[in-house]
C-alpha cells in the first residue's frame, strides 16, 4: 500500500474512534496505572532523545533545515518527558504539581507548550526544505531550543498559579488501585482545550510537509514520520477532552502516544536497513569497478591513437619509408612472391631438360 493509502486508513479509523469515544464516553480510556504512566514515559523520553540525535546526524551528512527542526523537535519533547520521568523517580512529582494526588497548572504550562513548541519546529523544518532554504546556525538552532524548553519549564514552575487556568481536577471514577483512583480526572478549559486543538492542527501540518518530502525525495524516514505525526495529532484531540499530563494517570491519548513512538522507532529501523543495504550496493559497485581495473592493467589493450602515434614515431626515425602518397615505400632487397613464382616456372619449362652425360 502506498503512503497515501497508509495516511487516509490512519485518519479514518482514529477519526472514527475518537467521535465514537466523544459519542459513547466509556469507551474512553481512563485508568490510574503509576507503573504503567512510568513506563510510557520513559519509552517516550528514550524514542524521541534518540530521533533528536539520528535527525542531528541527517543534517550533519546532509544539511536539510528538516533534519536540523526535527532534532530541535524531538530534543524539546525528550526534554519534557524526561522531566516527568525524574520528578517520578526522584519523588519530586508532589512537589512540582505533577503528582494525581496534588496537581498544579505547571505540568499543564509544561506539556502543553512542549507539544506545541515541538510541532511548531517541525512545521518550520518541512516549509525550509521544500523551499529548499539554508540552515546557518544548526547548533544555535538545537541548543537554544532545549534552553528555552528549560525556560520555559522554570517559568511555568515559578509562575504557573498567576496564569490563566488550561484545566482543573474534576470527581469521577476511575479504574485503577492507586490511592487517588475514583476521584480525580483532569478536565480542560476552553483555553486549555484551543491550545490542544492548535497541536493537533500543526501536527497534522508536519504531518503533510512530511508527506510532501517522501514524495519528493523517497527517503523512507519521512514515510513514517508522516504517519506518526497523525497519531500526534489525534492524541492532541485527546488531551483536549482530557489531559493526561499526570503522574499515574494513563488516558486513550496516552496510547496513541504509544503508537507514535513504536511508528517512530519502525522509522529508525527501516532507514537503519535502507542505510546498510545503500552501504553494500556501494561496496559491490566498488569490487566490480576493482576487477575491471585488474582485467585492464592485465590485458592492456592497444587504442587506435596509440598505434597511430607509434606509426609517427617510425615514419620520423626513417622519413624515406613512405612514398609521396603516404603509403610505406618497398623494401628494394625484399623478395616478393611473384620472383619465386617465375624461377619455379622456370625450372619446370619442356625445353630444359638433364644432360645425359651428367
Amino acid at each position: 500500500m502506498s503512503l497515501d493509502g497508509v495516511l487516509v486508513a490512519v485518519v479514518i479509523v482514529l477519526s472514527v474512534a475518537t467521535a465514537a469515544s466523544v459519542i459513547v464516553p466509556t469507551l474512553h480510556v481512563r485508568v490510574v496505572a503509576p507503573s504503567l504512566d512510568l513506563v510510557l514515559d520513559t519509552l517516550a523520553t528514550v524514542v524521541t532523545l534518540a530521533v533528536a540525535l539520528l535527525g542531528w546526524a541527517r543534517f550533519r551528512e546532509r544539511g536539510e533545515p528538516v533534519d536540523v527542526l526535527q532534532a530541535a523537535a524531538f530534543l524539546v519533547l525528550a526534554i519534557a518527558n524526561g522531566l516527568a520521568v525524574v520528578l517520578v523517580v526522584t519523588g519530586l512529582d508532589r512537589q512540582a504539581g505533577l503528582a494525581l494526588e496534588a496537581p498544579g497548572q505547571a505540568p499543564l504550562y509544561v506539556f502543553t507548550f512542549a507539544r506545541l513548541f515541538a510541532a511548531a519546529l517541525l512545521v518550520l523544518g518541512g516549509v525550509a526544505s521544500i523551499r529548499r532554504r539554508r540552515v546557518d546556525h544548526a547548533t544555535v538552532i538545537v541548543l537554544g531550543s532545549a534552553a528555552a524548553m528549560l525556560l520555559i519549564m522554570a517559568l511555568a514552575q515559578v509562575g504557573a498559579d498567576r496564569l490563566p487556568s488550561l484545566g482543573f481536577i474534576g470527581v469521577l471514577g476511575l479504574k485503577g488501585s492507586a490511592p487517588g483512583a475514583g476521584s480525580l480526572l483532569p478536565t480542560p478549559t476552553p483555553l486549555g482545550a484551543a491550545m490542544q486543538v492548535l497541536g493537533a492542527a500543526l501536527f497534522l501540518w508536519a504531518a503533510g510537509l512530511s508527506r510532501r518530502l517522501y514524495r519528493r525525495d523517497q527517503r523512507i524516514g519521512d514515510g513514517y514520520l508522516a504517519i506518526g505525526l497523525v497519531f500526534a495529532a489525534f492524541a492532541q484531540v485527546d488531551a483536549a477532552a482530557s489531559p493526561s499530563v499526570y503522574a499515574g494517570l494513563a488516558t486513550s491519548g496516552d496510547i496513541l502516544r504509544l503508537a507514535f513512538d513504536v511508528i517512530l522507532l519502525l522509522g529508525i529501523q527501516a532507514e537503519a536497513r535502507a542505510a546498510v543495504s545503500r552501504l553494500r550496493h556501494a561496496h559491490e559497485d566498488q569490487a566490480r569497478l576493482q576487477v575491471v581495473e585488474l582485467e585492464r592493467a592485465a590485458h592492456p589493450a592497444r587504442s587506435p591513437g596509440t598505434t597511430r602515434r607509434h606509426a609517427n614515431a617510425h615514419d620520423r626515425a626513417d622519413p624515406g619509408a613512405r612514398r609521396p602518397d603516404g603509403h610505406a615505400r618497398a623494401d628494394p632487397g625484399a623478395c616478393r612472391p611473384d620472383d619465386h613464382a617465375r624461377a619455379d616456372l622456370g625450372r619446370n619449362r619442356p625445353g630444359d631438360r638433364a644432360d645425359p652425360s651428367s
